[in-house]
């Protein structure tokens, strides 16, 4: 309700809205945030639990933020500003969806007991702000350089992405994941006068249930599942083929405009047809003149094509994407061309092979090249997850190709930053030092958690890390794998900008919670 003068009053919103202002504001969002980020604790880290996530039109097993909060329906204003921000952590560097998440319910809880004392949000949020600022400048400093020649750094990335997002050794092992996102990325990437660039569009991840992992394969090429069943007496392999992409229509189009043919007699029938059968001879005689016997085109071609290239012993696969025809162009090195009247020599591409391949009721085409610009991690026996993990992996790599600093893992970053924010906050004047402080205490929590999903006694833990950082040991963190502490982390190693985007992306979030004072909650939705 809302007054005008004296005694008048009127209402502003529906009777099924409910409105909470101040406070109440703010314990509606804590609620809703912490509730999330508390059941969502288990799943981090290596040894993380899964969670069956059921949505309105399907379920997920997940561990990651990224696919829990997209599957569930948003029941709080505010889990939808935060899945648009993990959506955007996902897009920008694919990784450390769940961290961001965590760490903004924890930012949350530490607010919440800064709130009680009488210390307003604004304040919260510039402490918060500034320790942030902070952090990353100590980031930066901690952080050392990745270079990609060196194959022992990019295999530490790789493992970490992988183990992170919940596979096992013997998943990783069996599939021989590490070295196949390796060699993947040694393929594609190019070296220049002004650095390296890494293409992570030119390769491609797929997963079949079909097979065992031990038969997955790097192909140096593009595998593709054809939309439209290929010409029954089509040649089904092809060595050493000329290739050409048409971006298209093949066969008599129709027109754009509506348009209306008499046909009086028979005879006038058979040469509609005869026509269309002309136009399509043109083109089948150019292109045997060029020796063309494979075509990959992004459009329809005609039945009356089909027949007439299967006659020619000419594979034609209609319908393919425009990211499949860029692949095969990286590929095979053809131009793709629009204009069929037109069709030079320097238009084609070749290729080594070309096959479909059966794997049990699943058919696939093959594309293997020599020296390819593009590839294919083709993973057999594969879960969803481990395509996922795949996936995250070639980002992570895109990623610290782009910025070459990477970081100590397992928790040892956290715990070091931890404690030199508590020697920065108290530098700080007024109560945006005890902000500093509360910021402090949310990142020394990460490792707690770890911690106990690995196995690990997390107040035992946070003692002797703690004493350990305190005399110097900066990359002291949690051996997950053998459930234990070490004072120097090795093995497992991530971005510097992943870390920097997690942070930006949780505080970013937990100042719009804090500075939120109004709510209009639709109550119908809400009881749903």
């Amino acid at each position: 309700m809302s007054s005008i003068g004296k005694g008048i009053s009127y209402r502003v919103f529906l009777q099924k809205y409910r409105r909470y202002c101040g406070k109440d504001a703010f314990n509606f969002n804590l609620l809703a945030v912490i509730s999330l980020t508390d059941s969502l604790k288990s799943s981090f880290g290596p040894f993380g639990r899964d969670k069956l996530v059921l949505g309105e039109n399907e379920f997920a097993l997940a561990k990651d933020g990224f696919t829990i909060l997209n599957t569930i329906s948003p029941f709080s204003p505010v889990i939808t500003l935060l899945k648009d921000s993990v959506k955007n952590l996902k897009e920008t560097v694919g990784d450390g969806t769940l961290t961001a998440i965590l760490l903004v319910g924890e930012l949350l809880k530490k607010a919440v007991s800064l709130i009680v004392r009488g210390i307003p949000s604004s304040k919260i949020i510039k402490g918060y702000s500034l320790a942030c600022k902070e952090a990353l400048n100590m980031f930066e400093t901690l952080s050392h350089k990745f270079k990609i020649e060196d194959s022992s750094q990019t295999q530490k990335i790789i493992y970490t992405v992988l183990h992170g997002s919940g596979l096992t050794d013997v998943e990783i092992a069996e599939s021989k994941l590490c070295n196949l996102i390796q060699e993947a990325v040694y393929t594609v990437l190019e070296k220049s006068e002004d650095g390296v660039d890494f293409d992570l569009d030119q390769v491609k991840v797929m997963g079949l249930k079909e097979g065992f992992a031990e038969q997955s394969m790097l192909v140096k090429g593009v595998v593709f599942k054809s939309l439209s069943e290929l010409h029954p007496t089509m040649p089904r392999r092809i060595v050493n083929p000329k290739i050409l992409l048409v971006n298209s229509p093949i066969g008599v189009e129709k027109p754009y405009t509506a348009t209306k043919i008499e046909l009086t007699t028979p005879e006038s029938l058979g040469r509609v047809r005869d026509y269309k059968v002309k136009s399509v001879l043109r083109f089948i005689d150019r292109v045997k003149q060029l020796g063309v016997n494979v075509i990959f085109c992004s459009r329809k071609i005609d039945d009356i094509s089909m027949s007439y290239f299967a006659k020619n012993d000419i594979l034609a696969v209609p319908n393919l994407s425009n990211t499949d025809i860029r692949r095969l162009s990286n590929a095979t090195y053809a131009r793709p061309v629009f204009n069929l009247e037109n069709l030079q020599k320097s238009d084609l591409g070749q290729a080594e092979i070309v096959e479909e391949r059966r794997f049990g009721r699943v058919k696939r085409i093959f594309v293997e090249c020599k020296n390819p610009k593009a590839v294919t991690i083709f993973l057999l026996g594969a879960t969803k997850r481990a395509t996922v993990a795949t996936r995250k992996a070639l980002k992570a790599i895109s990623t610290v190709i782009r910025k070459p600093r990477v970081l100590v893992g397992c928790g040892a970053i956290e715990m070091e930053v931890a404690q030199r924010l508590k020697s920065y906050a108290l530098k700080l004047e007024g109560k945006e030092q005890l902000a500093a402080l509360a910021f402090a205490d949310a990142l020394e929590s990460l490792p707690l958690i770890l911690a106990s999903n690995s196995g690990i006694n997390p107040l035992d833990a946070l003692v002797k890390l703690r004493e350990l950082h305190k005399h110097g040991k900066s990359t002291a963190g949690f051996d997950v794998e053998k459930g234990k502490m070490v004072e120097k982390i090795e093995k497992w190693i991530e971005p510097l900008e992943v870390k920097s985007q997690v942070l930006k992306s949780a505080v970013e979030t937990t100042s719009v919670i804090l500075s939120l004072d109004d709510i209009l909650v639709n109550m119908e939705i809400l009881k749903q």
